[in-house]
């Protein structure tokens, strides 16, 4: 029989082995007919139009949106821009998992694409301390200014709704003054830093009692003005401002002024100013912070068009002794509109005005919605 090798058994020569003769051999055993089951027949495939589909996304809210960018790759390349290009976070949960989202995660793709951010804050149920979340977030302990998501936002909305004032014990009134400082010194600087947004605006909603609907706030609201206005102070690149704040405060003396910041540089960019109000009879008295910041912006503004007319002063005069003929550049309108929608019959334009009229600087600096193309409309 010869030697047994182990290479011998394992060799490839290119033949199939034969069957070992002494393993069992199982027998077929041949099922009835009936049970055989036929090949399953192929499932009817649907296939939308090309046309079709971004015209789904188009029309699709935020949910169907992250619903849609999980179904296919093309769903997903044309749902994850529209999902992300406007953000609203009308819940303190909401806010607070988008902030570590950004933070964590860092998705610079998706930052990008973000365009407008819109926040709703309800005073009764604002339950997320920013302060209380810096020892989850390690990364909140250094200058707030310096840990900004959004550096280049186009458009941030905030709004607001439920009573400003409720009665404590005794019945001393107690304001909410944590949410409205935690809503415009601690969240906006952490979602647009110093650089700000280009476009801000803001609402306070209150219930109607006859209604029973949610309706704009004709008073105003007490957004921690001081702190409001010296955020905006920062924000270079701001180019329209609609603020739903009072326009003067009933609990301030005639002759007491504001404190508000003078701001960092002028406002080069900035091209309209619409003031939520009722009441412009006493616009400009009381030391009311708005005056008061509006003046600031006027001083600096004015400085820095006065240097503009200086510079053009001093290159007409070094073309003419150079002989070189130069084109006159046609003038530009660096004034900001000011704007008061008042919702009440009758315009304010007038009340407007004179109070530009009041001081050159303002002149200079402001005019009415009616000389101007109104940007907020």
């Amino acid at each position: 029989m010869g030697k047994f090798s182990l290479r011998r058994l394992f060799k490839r020569n290119g033949k199939i082995p034969s069957p070992d003769p002494f393993s069992p051999v199982e027998s077929p055993v041949s099922e009835p007919a009936s049970s055989v089951q036929p090949p399953n027949p192929p499932r009817p495939s649907v296939t939308l139009p090309v046309d079709l589909i971004p015209l789904i996304t188009s029309l699709a809210d935020q949910p169907t949106l992250a619903v849609l960018c999980r179904t296919t790759k093309y769903f997903n390349q044309l749902a994850i821009p529209l999902l992300y290009k406007h953000i609203k976070l009308h819940t303190a949960e909401a806010v607070k998992y988008f902030c570590l989202y950004m933070f964590y995660v860092q998705p610079e793709h998706q930052i990008r694409m973000i365009r407008s951010i819109h926040i709703h804050f309800e005073l009764l149920t604002w339950d997320v301390d920013l302060w209380t979340l810096r020892e989850e977030w390690p990364e909140l302990k250094p200058k707030p200014w310096s840990t900004a998501i959004l550096e280049n936002l186009h458009e941030l909305i905030i709004t607001s709704s439920g009573p400003q004032r409720i009665a404590g014990n005794g019945g001393v009134t107690y304001t909410y003054r944590t949410q409205l400082d935690d809503l415009v010194n601690d969240w906006m600087k952490l979602l647009v830093g110093h650089r700000g947004a280009k476009r801000f605006s803001g609402k306070h909603y209150v219930l109607d009692t006859e209604t029973g609907e949610r309706v704009e706030d004709k008073e105003g609201v007490n957004w921690a003005q001081n702190t409001l206005f010296n955020l905006m102070c920062r924000w270079e690149r701001i180019q329209y401002l609609s603020l739903p704040i009072q326009t003067y405060d009933y609990r301030l003396q005639s002759h007491f002024v504001a404190a508000v910041e003078a701001p960092k540089g002028p406002l080069k960019f900035l091209k309209e100013v619409e003031i939520h109000s009722t009441n412009f009879e006493q616009f400009g008295g009381n030391g009311a912070p708005l005056v008061s910041w509006l003046d600031t912006v006027s001083r600096r503004n004015s400085e820095w068009m006065d240097s503009l007319d200086e510079q053009k002063r001093r290159d007409r005069e070094w073309y003419a002794s150079q002989g070189i003929e130069r084109e006159e550049e046609e003038e530009v309108d660096r004034r900001i509109i000011l704007r008061i929608r008042e919702p009440t019959e009758g315009s304010s334009t007038s009340k407007v005005q004179s109070w530009i009229d009041a001081k050159d600087s303002r002149k200079r600096v402001y005019k009415t919605a009616d000389e101007g193309r109104v940007l907020g409309s």
